[in-house]
């Protein structure tokens, strides 16, 4: 079978999700692209340029669209070319259930857009069970708003085609290794160095241990903006000789920390599925996650109480525990590396294939 992703945004965790599907899969992947900038254009804009790559493609059984592209837009532009072909829409984000800066106002062109996709494509998958809830307990008081033909009553159907389908993960660079027993333990926050990652959180987190004098090192991996948030460079400063690593790190240098990381932590606000997280819990890092957005979903309800918390004072209290229990790290990140097992591509890849089969069996018999 032929498959088409469609992927405007050819660059981190997208071009993550589309060249590992190609990898994995038993069925003839392409994939037609942008490079990966320029986001709001992106969204606005590739339909019409990405129609032109779809023309010559030959034969196609069935297409995934990425959820930067304005999919309603792409498939009236190929309708001679693709025809019936069923389309499946990949929810990575969705602008609806992004947070807002203060006084930012809410993104209602490419919530549009979001909400567009999802009802002209015969199947959504979201990438976890949290980002379905959220978009589909918002998007019916978004269209409220309008008056008349608000298409409320579309919201019910098209929920009946969507299902979670997580993204996958390429987890074989990330095998646990042993730990070094005489430096202190490595605390890990590999996130973006934006305001959705807590950063605030982090910082007071940081801060108090060190008024505790606990004895860690610590690396800030992740994107940093152009102009990085003055919370960070202030705490990378205050945080002195213990971080080992603050910033961007090439893949082979975040591999080598992940694997050596004892601890990871996020303080995400905001987290439709957590690939970053995923590494390191794999990579033998005991976590500590906030117990919103997605992370409940994640972690299984036996392990809660060690993993989850609630408040900052919480994730200090338990960090100190871990950097105090080498036994309880290892116990903790034993049980998760298993969990982590089936978001492989090894796994994924092979559920893809099976459901879009399945969908294009159907569309057949149709």
């Amino acid at each position: 079978m032929r498959v088409l992703v469609v992927e405007p945004f050819l660059s981190g965790s997208h071009q993550a999700w589309a060249e590992g599907y190609q990898r994995h899969s038993h069925h003839d992947v392409v994939i037609i692209s942008h490079e990966g900038h320029s986001w709001r254009w992106r969204l606005r804009g590739s339909w019409a340029t990405l129609a032109e790559q779809a023309r010559d493609l030959g034969e196609i059984d069935a297409v995934i669209t990425s959820s930067m592209l304005d999919t309603a837009k792409f498939l009236g532009a190929t309708r001679f070319r693709l025809g019936r072909t069923p389309v499946v829409h990949y929810m990575h984000e969705n602008q609806l259930s992004y947070p807002l800066t203060e006084g930012q106002p809410p993104d209602v062109e490419h919530t549009l857009t979001n909400w567009g996709a999802t009802v002209v494509a015969d199947q959504v998958w979201f990438n976890s069970q949290w980002h379905l809830n959220t978009w589909y307990d918002g998007i019916p008081r978004f269209l409220g708003r309008y008056k008349g033909d608000t298409h409320t009553e579309l919201v019910a159907a098209v929920r009946t085609r969507s299902h979670v389908v997580p993204v996958g993960v390429d987890l074989a660079p990330f095998d646990v290794i042993p730990r070094s027993q005489h430096a202190p333990p490595l605390i890990v926050w590999n996130q973006r160095w934006e305001y959705d990652k807590g950063l605030d959180q982090l910082s007071d987190a940081l801060r108090l241990l060190m008024e505790r004098d606990a004895d860690f090192r610590v690396a800030l991996l992740g994107e940093v903006p152009t102009t990085p948030p003055q919370t960070m460079t202030d705490l990378v400063e205050a945080l002195g000789d213990r971080v080992v690593h603050a910033g961007f790190a090439d893949r082979d240098t975040y591999q080598k920390i992940l694997r050596s990381a004892d601890i990871v932590v996020s303080t995400a606000n905001h987290e439709f599925f957590g690939i970053a997280i995923t590494e390191a819990i794999y990579a033998g890092a005991a976590p500590l996650l906030p117990n919103r957005v997605v992370y409940p979903e994640r972690i299984p309800r036996n392990l809660h109480m060690r993993v989850l918390y609630d408040d900052t004072r919480e994730l200090v209290d338990r960090i100190v525990d871990l950097l105090n229990d080498p036994s309880e790290r290892s116990e903790t990140s034993e049980a998760l590396h298993r969990e982590m097992e089936r978001f492989d591509w090894s796994v994924v890849a092979d559920d893809y294939d099976t459901r879009l089969t399945s969908l294009v069996d159907r569309s057949v018999t149709a």
